[in-house]
């Protein structure tokens, strides 16, 4: 088997296809274009609290559980703004 984990990634690569994973990645695209364009209201800290919050959100759920950490990653992200 490949590697068990990417370097630098606390995804494995099995994980991959994660339905959870993509809707992080979006949604951490879209947190970080808030922060590139706006970073006096949605500072580096802010953005890094954001960004570890939403990591420890999306290492505790599966993907038979999506719709609930789409409703948990967006109340996150509208409190962190």
């Amino acid at each position: 088997e490949i590697a068990s984990c990417l370097v630098g990634s606390e995804m494995c690569i099995r994980d991959r296809d994660s339905l959870v994973l993509k809707e992080f990645q979006r949604e951490y695209k879209r947190m970080y274009g808030l922060h590139y364009n706006n970073s006096k209201k949605f500072t580096e800290a802010k953005f890094r609290k954001w960004s570890k919050q939403a990591r420890e959100l999306r290492d505790k759920y599966t993907d038979d559980k999506i719709e609930d950490f789409k409703e948990e990653l967006k109340k996150l992200s509208k409190a962190s703004i």
